[in-house]
Formats: structure tokens, C-alpha cells, sequence
């Protein structure tokens, strides 16, 4: 890469990181004027989703901080115009993340995103309210099956009596369950990954009778857990490239999750 072009890189990362810090400053100030539109349509947003920067001390700093974490990666000079049916979601949703979150960042990296003119068409104006509802947990899910999908086998018992199945039972599941805080919850997350149309699990091919002594005892369900088309552009969207500073110490010293 030129030296010359990482130089100017950095002075605009320098330039953004100044405008954030005045960005509340009335509209005749020198800086509102060197953004524009651009800086008005942060502000109205934020005023429109009543964020109170103009009378709380703490939301105005969690503002900036956001903002800062967000136009170091953007190029003002050359990206669109905040859309406000986009960004007012984020901000609002932003207000109560931590900002050492998974979350958090899927939101600043969705705000990236919405600002991208090569990428705008991967920002959803439903996908803020969407990572808004997500669980750390489920956000570590999206990004697991972004990567690849997972195969999940199941054994429901045949009662002869009732003439019906019992409820599934995990033989094996391949996904890395260890890497969740709360694991347990995998089937929880799951579940409303799937209200969310964002992943699911599916039966992967026919059931698998099993007999003994000539009586079906039961079947063996083949699954496959995945995202939608819907969640791949989410994924795309917002998710971090890497997640190792959130997920817990157990899989980051190489337990593989699989269960059987």
C-alpha cells in the first residue's frame, strides 16, 4: 500500500474523531458547517428517538463514545448521508447496551454499514430492532453459523400404548455450545433466533425408524441448524469478524461444545 494513502487515512480517522467531540455544538459552529447534512441528520436522529443530549452529561458522553468507536472506520468525505429510519433504531438501541458488548458492536457496525454506499444494500431498516432483542449469547450464535452450519441428531422413543412419540433427545449436536454463557439456553436462543426469521433448526432428510424384535422402538432425527437468508444478511451486516473477547474461557482454551 502507498505511504502516502495510509498518511491520509489517518488524518481523517484524526478529523472524524474532533467532529464527534463537537457534534453538539450549536449550528452556526465551524464544525456542524464542515458536516453538513451529515451531522444534522445524526443530531435530528438522536432528538427524534428522544436521546437527551442536550440535558444529561451521561448520554452525551455514551453518544460520543459511540460515534467515536463508529467514524474512525468511516470516510466521511465520500459516505452517505445518514438515513434516519436506520440510524435513529441504532441510537436508540445503543443506549442501553454496554459498550463492551457484542451487541454494541453489531450496532456500530451496522451504523458502518448503513454509511457504506457499496454496502447500504445490506442494511435493513429492521435489522437495529432486530439485534436490539439479541441475547450476547444469540448474537455469538449468529456468528457461528455465518461461518458454516451445524448438525444436530435427535432420538424420539416410540410408546406402542399411546401410539406416540416422546419429545426429542440430543444424541450429538456439533455446535460449539461451550462458547454461550448460559449453554443450557441453546434451544431457548434457538427458538427465537427462528421467531426472529433470522436462524433455525430443520430436519435434514427422512426420520430413521428403529426396531427391536420387530416393533418400532423409535427414530433417529437428523437436523441442520442455520441461518436464513434473512440472518446470512444480518451476519453480513453487523456481526464482528472476531469474537474471542466475548466469548467465555472454556472455549477459548479449545473445548470443541459438541455434545454425545
Amino acid at each position: 500500500m502507498d505511504d502516502s494513502k495510509i498518511e491520509t487515512n489517518i488524518v481523517k480517522v484524526d478529523i472524524n474523531a474532533k467532529v464527534v467531540e463537537k457534534i453538539y455544538e450549536d449550528a452556526g459552529s465551524p464544525v456542524l458547517r464542515e458536516l453538513g447534512d451529515w451531522g444534522r441528520n445524526i443530531v435530528k436522529a438522536a432528538r427524534l428517538i428522544g436521546f437527551p443530549i442536550d440535558l444529561c452529561a451521561f448520554a452525551r458522553d455514551k453518544f460520543d463514545a459511540f460515534l467515536k468507536k463508529s467514524l474512525v472506520h468511516v470516510d466521511i468525505t465520500s459516505s452517505l448521508e445518514p438515513q434516519l429510519p436506520i440510524v435513529g433504531p441504532i441510537l436508540d438501541g445503543m443506549k442501553f447496551q454496554d459498550e463492551d458488548s457484542i451487541v454494541y458492536d453489531m450496532l456500530s457496525n451496522l451504523f458502518i454499514t448503513s454509511l457504506d454506499k457499496n454496502r447500504i444494500n445490506q442494511a435493513h431498516p429492521a435489522f437495529a430492532n432486530i439485534i436490539n432483542q439479541l441475547s450476547p449469547d444469540e448474537a455469538i450464535i449468529i456468528y457461528f453459523l455465518n461461518n458454516t452450519n451445524y448438525k444436530l441428531r435427535q432420538h424420539a422413543a416410540f410408546n406402542s400404548d399411546t401410539n406416540l412419540f416422546t419429545s426429542p433427545e440430543v444424541v450429538t449436536n456439533s455446535f460449539p455450545i461451550t462458547s454461550l454463557f448460559i449453554p443450557e439456553n441453546f434451544f431457548l436462543y434457538m427458538n427465537h433466533l427462528n421467531s426472529l426469521n433470522i436462524a433455525g433448526i430443520w430436519q435434514d432428510g427422512n426420520q430413521e425408524s428403529i426396531y427391536a424384535n420387530g416393533q418400532q422402538t423409535g427414530v433417529y432425527i437428523n437436523n441442520i441448524i442455520q441461518l436464513t437468508d434473512f440472518g446470512k444478511m444480518l451476519a453480513s451486516a453487523s456481526v464482528p469478524q472476531n469474537i474471542d473477547i466475548y466469548i467465555n474461557k472454556t472455549y477459548k482454551q479449545g473445548a470443541t461444545g459438541e455434545v454425545g
